[in-house]
């Protein structure tokens, strides 16, 4: 009996499949003819071509984080590098034609480092509680500016401890505003491969801090790999829409789910 359903169920759900398939290879192929046409468009009308940069302002899920911690004593905080997620790399390859991981891999051979592999930093951030129980706080450069308590420490991660002196007495809304007010909104809030990326933002921070010490630059810069790193403007388009596009489905979901 259950065969038998199953069988008569079978056509239905290939049915289903094959519609969702084509809804959705749809959507991708609408969004890059739309991208491309705007690029070539706005190329020939000679404007900017970097797309409008989404977010004006923080998150949802990190205003809640920050009206619960950010004015909270700040008692720690570490600088933390991990490689980038192979997902990502796979993206860059796709809208690159793989040329992605042969300048990567250029780049390994022209630094003699075979070992090098792009790094994504960010920093945590430990709070005192009323209760003199301490709290860790993530606060990184994603598609846009992330600050949370949720998050889990990988073995890949490397830290490395931010030297505080007893009378750097601060908040983490403090810190994160001293740097917004510095950079600008545009700068702070949202992400750009070159332009402001998680390791540029990281060392805004530690500016912010007057933490401007080799040994911290160099453990979340990698300058020389993004300059030698060439991604062709219609291709950085694509990416740039495809981030903002990222951005109002992510707002749209945690709106609804708030």
């Amino acid at each position: 009996m259950t065969q038998i359903t199953f069988s008569k169920r079978k056509p239905i759900l290939m049915i289903c499949v094959l519609l969702g398939v084509i809804v959705v290879s749809t959507i991708i192929i609408t969004f890059l003819l739309w991208t491309t046409m705007s690029f070539y468009l706005l190329k020939w009308l000679k404007r900017n071509i970097d797309a409008k940069l989404y977010f004006e302002s923080y998150k949802n899920s990190c205003k809640t984080t920050l009206e619960t911690y950010g004015n909270l004593p700040v008692k720690r905080i570490y600088i933390v590098r991990t490689p980038v997620n192979n997902f990502l790399s796979f993206l860059l390859d796709v809208i690159t034609w793989k040329n992605y991981s042969r300048q990567l891999n250029q780049y390994r051979v022209s630094s003699n480092d075979n070992a090098f592999f792009p790094i994504h930093t960010y920093m945590i951030v430990e709070v005192e509680l009323e209760n003199k129980m301490r709290k860790s706080i993530v606060v990184e450069k994603s598609n846009g500016i992330e600050v949370t308590a949720n998050f889990r420490k990988y073995e890949s991660q490397d830290m490395l401890n931010i030297k505080l002196k007893k009378e750097d007495k601060f908040t983490l809304n403090k810190l994160l505003n001293k740097t917004k007010e510095r950079i600008g909104n545009q700068q702070f809030f949202n992400w750009h491969f070159y332009k402001n990326n998680c390791q540029q933002f990281t060392i805004e921070v530690l500016k912010s801090l007057q933490k401007n010490s080799t040994e911290y630059e160099n453990f979340v810069s990698q300058e020389a790999f993004f300059k030698a790193i060439i991604i062709p403007d219609a291709v950085m388009y694509v990416i740039n829409s495809t981030i903002n596009a990222y951005s109002l489905m992510e707002s749209v979901y945690f709106d609804l789910t708030l």
